[in-house]
């Protein structure tokens, strides 16, 4: 399934590539363990695959202004 949550470009820019792909990382195991506790259990054992996009994947592949995409929201989640 797909998951989005809001994130802003000043949150990725001026990381190191190891930085940015550990950022990357560091937001999927927290999607993923939310995800796993309050809805679906089990759900970190049953991924076969995954892939995380941010604001730069989003500008660069998409053309968005800033790296927007989708919905944002007023306010920015904790």
């Amino acid at each position: 399934f797909h998951v989005f949550t809001p994130s802003w470009m000043d949150e990725w820019q001026g990381l190191s590539p190891s930085d940015y792909k550990e950022k990357k990382q560091a937001m999927l195991h927290k999607i993923v363990e939310r995800l796993g506790r309050e809805l679906f259990p089990g759900l970190e054992n049953a991924i076969e695959f995954s892939e995380v996009g941010s604001p730069r994947t989003h500008r660069r592949f998409l053309g968005r202004v800033d790296g927007s995409y989708g919905p944002v929201p007023r306010n920015r989640l904790a």
